[in-house]
């Protein structure tokens, strides 16, 4: 024994079985491991079902280059949104390994898309009035989309006063609600529309019949009935007044009893009565 001692010298010649002890030795092979995560700039955690989905570790031979284990699938579709694997490993290789390996893939997210659409409506108006004319109808917002559990409102900005031939079409608003907070499902808004029949003046004169002369005097021309309205498309008449006959000094005056016109059916402009 005491003629044994410890180097690390290359053997050279052939030695005596009595002079030379051997040792071996055992080292733990380097291991490469792999995670998953979200990518830098996703907001989302990563789901424990994908994050599971990464390779299984494995050893390789030190001071070898070892990269991540190939990893492809299709994307995952969440209630939420979509996860993608990005194909990035970080680092995307290890050169001259000699100590354990970690690889880490992360995935984008892509959040899940809803509509928003609108949709007007009549919402008082005459019985004759069961549809939206062209004119308000095209003044619907356009169908918008947002993000899942985001919130969301009814887009205005449009005009709310529209005037057409016969009358005018006013905005009443959104119906309730007209928007919605963390909403995790489509939107639709109604907004209801209000029609105001076009006013129209009816109006009287008194003239000397053809058949008299004179002019009218005061005490006759104020019996003229007064002016007034009434609405588009309706059938009009004079308004009855005192046809008690006016006596002055030079004669009687008295209403002859005809208007012309006698009637204005339907009708679409003032009217003008003449007695």
């Amino acid at each position: 024994p005491s003629r044994l001692t410890s180097s690390t010298a290359p053997i050279t010649s052939v030695l005596k079985p009595a002079v030379m002890n051997a040792y071996a030795g055992w080292r733990k092979a380097p291991t490469a491991t792999h995670v998953f995560e979200a990518c830098p700039g996703v907001t989302e955690t990563l789901p424990a079902d994908i994050a599971a989905l990464h390779p299984a570790d494995k050893t390789f031979t030190t001071g070898t280059t070892v990269k991540p284990t190939e990893f492809t699938h299709d994307p995952i579709e969440k209630v939420n949104g979509t996860w993608t694997f990005s194909g990035t490993w970080t680092p995307d290789k290890v050169e001259n390994a000699t100590s354990d390996a970690h690889f880490v893939g992360c995935w984008n997210f892509e959040v899940k898309k809803l509509n928003a659409d609108h949709v007007f409506y009549v919402k008082n108006a005459p019985a004759s009035k069961t549809s939206l004319p062209t004119e308000v109808t095209s003044l619907t917002p356009a169908d918008k989309q947002f993000n899942y559990n985001t919130n969301v409102e009814a887009t205005n900005g449009f005009a709310t006063s529209v005037t057409v031939t016969d009358g005018t079409w006013t905005f009443d608003g959104w119906d309730t609600p007209s928007s919605y907070t963390n909403r995790t499902e489509d939107a639709h808004f109604r907004g209801g529309w209000n029609f105001t029949l076009k006013k129209l003046n009816k109006t009287h004169e008194f003239t000397v019949c053809p058949a008299s002369s004179g002019t009218l005097p005061a005490e006759v021309t104020a019996k003229l009935p007064a002016s007034s309205q009434f609405d588009y498309g309706q059938t009009v008449e004079p308004d009855a007044f005192d046809t008690t006959p006016v006596t002055v000094a030079s004669g009687t005056w008295t209403f002859s009893g005809t208007w012309t016109p006698d009637r204005v059916e339907n009708a679409t402009s003032d009217a003008h009565f003449v007695g």
